[in-house]
């Protein structure tokens, strides 16, 4: 999630003409470094009550947009070598990390519940985490990884109509997937409903393949460092297309997330001036914020257990999940 940061000065210094073709972005823009603090927030949010906030996991969707966007980016300055050792210190060295600590974290709950210390420990979090959250840092590297080496080598097209015509290629691609993958949601969730059978991290996996070939597909809208606006604009009515084509046949899990993450990204990628100190500060946060909020959520429940909150603040209800929400975010950010 540190991924989604900023493209480079060298990208910035490449100046761009043509109807239709946005000016270069800057080193370090607005537009991005808010939907880092925004999609940051969202997901704790949606951690926080999943049952009545599902909407919030737009959040991770805008992430992985970005992480892959940026990465192939990245991965065209940089070396096959140079970018792979970027990114599994940016990405498996934490996961390696904080795999142990939410290990020695979860045993010691284990222990004080009076269970064994390893009742919490499944197969498949030898692919997640100990704390499910963690499962996109690998997800993040395999993916940052398999499209910056592939997309790294390739410059951008050298005009909008070509930009236009490969990123409309890949729009249509994420829209097939989106479809997709809302029917196997659909049907995961129906499982789960009715058997209480979870497939992780399969399930959060499918929710954002989609999102990966969105990142491919703003790659392929550049133009010589910047962004032609027809084909973002193609990119966004054609995942549009298919969110409503999903919602209308009933697979409504991923349609509303997508719909509101893909016009947020777009919404960034236009808003192209230089961010601020304080922002950079706030967006800055977002990744270790990511990392420790589940604790932040483990502390509140034990906190909260010590004193009456009241009916407005029972487990369960909005103002709860806004409630802990807002500790987490702050706690953790402090921290």
């Amino acid at each position: 999630m540190n991924d989604v940061a900023a493209t480079s000065s060298q990208d910035a210094g490449a100046g761009m003409t043509g109807p239709g073709v946005a000016p270069a972005k800057p080193a370090r823009e607005a537009g991005i470094e808010w939907l880092r603090v925004l999609a940051c927030i969202a997901i704790v949010a949606f951690h926080a009550n999943t049952k009545q906030w599902p909407v919030m996991i737009f959040g991770l969707e805008v992430f992985t947009i970005f992480t892959i966007a940026l990465s192939v980016q990245s991965a065209g300055r940089r070396g096959p070598a140079e970018f792979v050792k970027g990114r599994a210190m940016t990405l498996l060295l934490p996961w390696v990390v904080w795999w142990l600590v939410y290990a020695a974290w979860k045993s010691l709950l284990a222990h004080r519940a009076g269970n064994d210390l390893f009742a919490w420990f499944a197969p498949w979090r030898l692919l997640a985490g100990p704390e499910t959250h963690l499962w996109f840092l690998p997800f993040a590297f395999l993916a940052t990884v398999a499209a910056g080496l592939w997309f790294g080598s390739h410059p951008p097209a050298s005009d909008a109509r070509i930009a236009r015509r490969t990123a409309i290629a890949w729009s249509v691609v994420a829209a097939l997937l989106l479809i997709a993958a809302s029917a196997v949601m659909d049907r995961l969730v129906q499982i789960y409903e009715r058997e209480q059978k979870v497939y992780q991290p399969w399930m959060q996996w499918c929710t954002v393949l989609p999102a990966v070939i969105m990142g491919l597909a703003i790659v392929r809208a550049r133009v010589r460092g910047g962004y032609d606006n027809v084909a973002l604009a193609m990119l966004w009515s054609v995942v549009i297309a298919a969110a409503g084509l999903s919602y209308a046949l009933g697979w409504t899990n991923l349609a509303l997330p997508y719909a509101i993450a893909i016009s947020l990204c777009m919404v960034g990628l236009f808003v192209r001036h230089a961010a601020s100190d304080t922002l950079l500060t706030l967006s800055g946060l977002t990744f270790g914020i990511f990392l420790l909020h589940p604790i932040l959520f483990d502390v509140w429940y034990f906190v909260t257990s010590k004193i009456k909150l009241g009916p407005t603040f029972a487990v369960g209800t909005h103002m709860h999940a806004a409630a802990m929400t807002l500790f987490a975010v702050t706690v953790s950010a402090a921290i």
